[in-house]
C-alpha cells in the first residue's frame, strides 16, 4: 500500500514550484473539486489542474488572466478501464486588466476532449489577445476560435474532427509564429474547410499532418473555408482535399495529395497556378501514400487509433527531414502518434488485489502496473 500511495503522489508532482489541483465530476470521484471552474478559481498563476477521466461530461470552463496548465488523460488513453475527460467547451482570455503577473499567456491545454468550441479571446472590447499557448494531445469536435491577434502557438498531436473541424482566426487581426504539427484534421459530414480567415498571418507552418474527409462530394473537401495566404505546408498528406480553393501565396514542400474516390484535382503548386502558390520541391500529386489503414483513411473513417504508419512506398522517408510523410512516429520524444493518444503523465495502467480475502493481522497485497507515454 505504501508503494501505491507513493505512486499516486508521483502522478501529481508535475512541477515542484506549482500547486496541483485535481478535478473529478463523477460521484465519489475522490478529487479536490467536481468542476474545472472551481479548480481554476482556486488556482494561481503557474498552477496545474489535472482533470480525471469521467463518464460524465464536464461543464464548460473559463480561464481569465491566469496562466495555467490543464491536463486530461488524453483522447484515447491506453489503460485498463480507460475513460476520457470530455468537456462541453472552453474560453481562454485576457481582459483589459491583464498584466505580466496576471495573464493567460503561456497557458497549456493537454489531453482533453472538447465537444464544443474552444474560444481563445472573445470578440469583445473587454478582451486583449492571448499568446504563447501550447495545445497538445486534445480532441476537438467544435473547432478552435482565436478571435484576436496572437503569436507563438504550438498545436500538436491533436485530433480535430467533425462538421466543425476548423481553426478560425479573426479576419481583421494579425497573427504570427503558429506551428501545427502531427495532427489529424478530419472533416465529417459537411464540407466546410479546416481553416478560416488565415489572411493576416506570418510564419504559419503545417508540418506532418494528415488531412482527410468523409464528405468530399465530387470536387473534394475545401482545405480553407475562406481566403488563406502566406502559409507553409511541409510533409503533409491530403486525402480527397481540394487545395485549389482559398489557398494562395503559399509554399508547398514535400506534400502528397491522393484522390481515391473522386476525380484527381490539379496540384496547388503546379507551375502557372492562378493562386500564386510556390512549389518548394518534393511534392507528389495524386499518389497513394500506402498507409497501413489506407482503405479506412480513403473514406475518412472516424478512427484516430487506426494504423497510420507507412512501411514502404512513395511516402516512405520522403519528407524534407527524411521521415515519412504524414503523421510522425518518432522513436524518441513526444511526436509519435501511437503514444500521442494519452497524456504524458505517468498513469496507473492496472491494479490487481492479489489476496482479496485477508485474515486479521495479515498483509493485503496489491499489484500496480504504471506506464508513461513519451
Amino acid at each position: 500500500m505504501k508503494k501505491l500511495i507513493l505512486l499516486a503522489l508521483t502522478l501529481f508532482a508535475l512541477k515542484s514550484n506549482a500547486t496541483v489541483h485535481t478535478v473529478n465530476n463523477a460521484p465519489n470521484g475522490g478529487a479536490q473539486f467536481t468542476t474545472i471552474n472551481d479548480a481554476i478559481n482556486a488556482a494561481v498563476m503557474g498552477d496545474t489542474i489535472y482533470v480525471h477521466g469521467s463518464p460524465l461530461v464536464y461543464a464548460a470552463f473559463n480561464v481569465t488572466d491566469k496562466k495555467l496548465t490543464i491536463i486530461g488523460p488524453g483522447w484515447a488513453p491506453q489503460k485498463n478501464n480507460a475513460v476520457r475527460a470530455i468537456v462541453a467547451s472552453a474560453i481562454i482570455r485576457n481582459s483589459t486588466a491583464s498584466i505580466p503577473t496576471k495573464t493567460s499567456n503561456g497557458t497549456e491545454i493537454q489531453g482533453l476532449v472538447f465537444n464544443g468550441a474552444v474560444s481563445i479571446s472573445l470578440n469583445s472590447v473587454l478582451d486583449v489577445s492571448v499568446s504563447n499557448m501550447r495545445i497538445d494531445r486534445c480532441e476537438f469536435r467544435g473547432g478552435i476560435d482565436i478571435v484576436y491577434g496572437a503569436s507563438n502557438y504550438i498545436i500538436e498531436n491533436c485530433y480535430i474532427t467533425g462538421s466543425l473541424a476548423r481553426v478560425t482566426l479573426g479576419s481583421t487581426s494579425s497573427y504570427s509564429n503558429f506551428l501545427f504539427q502531427n495532427n489529424i484534421f478530419r472533416i465529417g459530414n459537411f464540407n466546410n474547410g479546416f481553416i478560416a480567415n488565415f489572411i493576416n498571418v506570418s510564419n504559419f507552418i503545417f508540418s506532418h499532418n494528415l488531412f482527410m474527409t468523409d464528405a468530399p462530394g465530387s470536387g473534394g473537401s475545401n482545405a480553407s473555408n475562406a481566403l488563406a495566404r502566406n502559409l507553409t505546408f511541409s510533409n503533409n498528406i491530403f486525402i480527397n482535399i481540394n487545395l485549389n480553393t482559398g489557398i494562395e501565396f503559399s509554399t508547398f514542400n514535400n506534400n502528397l495529395t491522393y484522390y481515391p474516390t473522386i476525380a484527381a484535382l490539379p496540384a496547388p503548386w503546379a507551375a502557372g497556378n492562378v493562386a500564386n502558390n510556390s512549389d518548394g520541391g518534393g511534392n507528389l500529386s495524386n499518389v497513394n501514400p500506402q498507409m497501413a489503414a489506407q482503405t479506412a483513411i480513403n473514406i475518412g473513417a472516424d478512427n484516430p487509433i487506426a494504423d497510420f504508419t507507412i512501411a514502404a512506398g512513395p511516402a516512405n522517408n520522403s519528407g524534407n527531414d527524411s521521415k515519412d510523410l504524414g503523421l510522425l512516429f518518432d522513436a524518441t520524444g513526444s511526436l509519435n502518434w501511437a503514444s500521442a493518444r494519452g497524456a504524458r503523465l505517468p498513469f496507473i495502467f492496472s491494479m490487481n488485489i492479489i489476496n482479496p480475502t485477508v485474515s486479521p493481522g495479515t498483509n493485503l497485497n496489491v499489484e500496480v502496473t504504471a506506464k508513461k507515454n513519451n
